[in-house]
């Protein structure tokens, strides 16, 4: 399962998951076209319209956090289907209530089950699509979502003219009911279950190995995790709260518009808002920042309400631009999803969603049913047809907090770390960002103490006239590290010896003593092999000596591990790797060291389980775990220098005819060029060429 999903069963699958989200956004905003109507059906005022409103958020916050965890736990396949179903009897209970409590009941029934739709939609795409995709796709959800919210105003408000809204919601009801079917016969969770390879990070495949409660309790220890908590809901809820209830009255009682054209401009605000989220989402990704353009649009979206209670009777075409922008900048909350994500441990994908949304919906409610209230207490007296109505300054009192809250958005962003669009973990979920801080603070007491000199100067060699920068190999043994040893001898670099450097630096570094690869780095120009082929020794090494290259060999997977099979069975006098398990490797003295084979092919089947790392020997030369592993240190560690492509050279030995490529990354003439030599090939035999 080498092979990719294809991009239109990746966006067909995922499209039917973002397809609830679509009908539960429909169903979000739909009372904004029936205000004259609930308030003369229930005869109640402006408050209690809010309250009935906000119903849905108040439930759909309250299932966040449970619905993240059951996309973790349950998958996101089953999750929307069950959904789907639940928010059908959700539509047809409000469409056919006869009190104020029995709506409310539909109302919260609806927002309880489609709360998962959001959620389950991103869960999915981290398996269907690439990491740096995720803002984008995201996006492309609150893309649908938002249609849905944009049918729910001048169609709806039609459909509502035509039939009544019992009516209109009832035919809702049945779609809603065909989309739970379409769900459960054609989504599948991952990939995999198609035959095909997922995009998932390893620790997303099995939550990391954490429980339900151990990843909430992860998400919530985050620091940033509660500062994007707060800046999503404070930058969408004005939306939400605007187009999604308010701003059809108060365009048609403080401006006297006609309800069909108040409608359309709220849609043009959603219209902004279901654009903004994929165009703001796919800048990210491509400038590779969160921060700056998150910020960015929160302080546009705080201009934008400022204008609007500033100029109240600004020309039609005017409203219409501006509405149009505050919902464009709005959308800026995709980035902040996908921020969310890459700042907590991948296994807690569903569970950060959950959370973040949570105040999206939550703010969201507590502004509708506030602003109602607001609106009651600024009230004149004033009715029509057994509704009330508010002027200006009553609605004006009540959309301050639309612009406060938007500027809350702005300063809740501003306490966040960039994160250059990269997740805070490696494949075995520890954070890169924490080490490599940690190693940087080695380097500086070494520094403070005299025995580390950091900077450039300390990564420039002294062979080849003493210039150029450190050089180190970082693919996996047999991909090529004995053919790069050749080369970079060639060009005159100057290797340690390969025992030397096991023995003085390996054991040293795993029990966390620097000094010795300090030491033996200042002393050499190049290095490759163990431990630098090993574990994240890149980002160690990058941080105590900057300005180093890195050439990182790869090979296929599978000759990759076929070629492994071969050597091991080879260097250990056996005919199948089917002998070298645990009791083979354990207490043996190879090559430098006794358990030296052992030490090293335990770190081959080490997983994290419940926290802990645990050596489970029944992976011992299992195809699909040591493939998975190869490829996810090769993710990450392209991943880790992602924008630093002078730093890193990805090559295929293999497939190279001469040295070209290295001595263009290298800085070197051409003149030095060579044929590219193969050392240290094993063939099908067992035997090294």
């Amino acid at each position: 399962m080498n092979r990719l999903p294809p991009a239109s069963l990746a966006w067909l699958t995922w499209g039917l998951i973002a397809a609830l989200f679509f009908a539960g956004f429909f169903q979000r905003v739909a009372p904004a076209v029936m205000v004259d109507e609930l308030m003369r059906e229930f005869a109640i005022a402006a408050t209690l319209l809010g309250t009935l409103s906000a119903a849905y958020f108040y439930a759909e916050a309250s299932m966040q956090v449970f619905s993240g965890m059951l996309a973790d736990a349950k998958g996101p396949r089953w999750l929307a289907a069950v959904a789907a179903v639940i928010g059908s009897a959700g539509i047809l209970l409000f469409a056919s209530a006869d009190s104020l409590w029995q709506a409310m009941l539909g109302r919260g029934l609806m927002g309880a089950s489609f709360a998962v739709a959001f959620v389950a939609a991103m869960k999915l795409a981290g398996h269907w699509f690439p990491a740096n995709r995720f803002a984008t796709v995201t996006g492309v959800s609150l893309l649908i979502g938002n249609i849905g919210g944009i049918l729910a105003g001048v169609p709806l408000a039609e459909a509502v003219a035509a039939i009544g809204w019992r009516a209109s919601l009832v035919v809702s009801a049945a779609a809603t009911l065909a989309l739970a079917l379409a769900i459960w016969l054609w989504v599948r969770d991952d990939p995999s279950e198609r035959g095909y390879a997922s995009h998932a990070h390893p620790e997303a495949l099995n939550n990391g190995g954490v429980s339900l409660a151990g990843s909430l309790k992860r998400v919530i220890s985050q620091r940033e995790t509660w500062m994007l908590f707060c800046a999503a809901g404070f930058l969408a809820a004005p939306v939400l709260t605007f187009a999604g209830l308010w701003g059809v009255p108060y365009l048609v009682q403080a401006h006297g518009m006609e309800r069909s054209e108040a409608a359309s401009l709220t849609a043009a605000m959603f219209l902004g808002y279901a654009v903004g989220g994929p165009a703001l989402g796919a800048l990210s990704d491509r400038i590779g920042l969160r921060r700056l353009p998150y910020i960015g649009a929160a302080a546009v979206s705080a201009c934008g309400w400022i204008l609007l209670l500033a100029v109240p009777d600004m020309p039609l075409a005017a409203r219409y631009a501006l509405f149009a922008v505050i919902g464009f900048s709005a959308g800026g909350i995709i980035i902040g999803f996908a921020f969310a994500r890459e700042v907590n441990h991948p296994g807690a994908g569903g569970t950060v969603g959950g959370v973040v949304n949570t105040s999206v919906l939550g703010v969201t409610a507590i502004l509708q049913s506030a602003l109602g209230w607001i609106l009651d207490q600024n009230w004149q007296g004033a009715i029509s047809g057994g509704a009330r109505i508010y002027d200006a300054a009553a609605y004006e009192a009540a959309f301050f907090w639309l612009a406060a809250s938007a500027i809350a958005a702005m300063i809740s962003v501003a306490f966040t770390r960039e994160t250059h669009c990269r997740l805070r973990y490696d494949s075995a979920g520890q954070k890169l960002s924490r080490r490599r801080r940690e190693i940087e603070h080695l380097a500086s007491q070494l520094e403070k103490e005299g025995s580390l000199e950091v900077g450039p100067k300390a990564a420039a060699p002294s062979s080849r006239n003493g210039t150029g920068p450190k050089v180190f190999g970082i693919g996996f043994g047999k991909t090529g590290t004995k053919s790069l040893q050749s080369i970079l001898q060639t060009l005159g670099y100057r290797l340690p010896n390969q025992q030397e450097q096991e023995m003085r630096i390996v054991k040293a570094l795993y029990a966390g003593d620097f000094r010795p690869l300090v030491d033996m780095v200042s002393q050499y120009d190049a290095f490759q092999d163990k431990p630098f082929s090993q574990g994240v020794t890149y980002a160690q090494v990058d941080a105590l000596f900057p300005g180093s290259k890195f050439i990182l060999t790869v090979r296929d997977p599978d000759e990759w591990f076929d070629s492994l099979c071969r050597y091991s069975c080879k260097t250990n006098g056996v005919s199948s790797v089917k002998e070298l398990d645990e009791a083979f490797f354990k207490d043996k003295t190879v090559y430098l060291y006794k358990n030296y084979s052992y030490d090293n092919f335990r770190r081959y089947v080490t997983v994290v389980r419940d926290y802990k790392p645990v050596a489970d020997w029944s992976l011992s030369f299992d195809r699909e775990h040591f493939i998975g592993f190869y490829t996810r240190r090769n993710e990450d560690i392209i991943r880790y220098f992602d924008g630093r492509e002078q730093d890193l050279l990805v090559i295929d030995l293999t497939k190279e005819k001469d040295i070209t490529r290295i001595l263009d990354f290298l800085g070197l003439p051409q003149e030095l060029n060579c044929p590219m030599p193969h050392k240290n090939r094993t063939d099908r035999a067992g035997r090294s060429a």
